[in-house]
């Protein structure tokens, strides 16, 4: 009877413990997703202002191409073209370029915020790396207008 007394607390510790790792994966599984998801759309604003404005492909191309590597790496085995509809492109090749420069900028700072909320160290290392290539990216263009 004394083995069942001091092993009941053990199989509870183990069902919390595991309970509690099985809603961590599962918060970090739907940040994955809702970063992808973000990584989609700057995706479709790169594509819409590069089809919009052609003499911005080479320009804009490894930016672009860059947030479909951190799309598949949040998201092994997803396709990496978006799914998700392209913005309005602003008229003039600066506007555009601005405009790729704000959403760049917000997303730096979604990103850092996402890490806060990654539970995985190796995420939230992920995350972190996204905004600063985010960062730069935001710099990058700024230094081309």
């Amino acid at each position: 009877m004394l083995g069942v007394a001091v092993a009941s607390p053990l199989l509870v510790a183990t069902a919390c413990s595991s309970s509690e790792s099985e809603e961590q994966q599962d918060s970090d599984d739907q940040l994955r997703e809702d970063v992808a998801a973000q990584e989609a759309r700057l995706i479709a604003a790169y594509d819409a202002t590069i089809l919009k404005f052609p003499a911005l492909t080479a320009q804009l191309t490894p930016f672009r191409d860059q947030h479909a590597e951190h799309k598949q790496a949040l998201v092994p085995g997803e396709s990496a073209t978006p799914t998700v509809t392209a913005p309005d492109v602003p008229g003039t090749a600066t506007a555009a370029v601005r405009a790729l420069r704000r959403l760049e900028k917000s997303a730096a700072g979604d990103r850092i915020e996402s890490c806060g909320k990654a539970n995985a160290p190796e995420l939230a290392r992920s995350l972190s790396l996204i905004a600063a290539s985010e960062a730069q990216h935001n710099a990058a263009l700024k230094g081309s207008q």
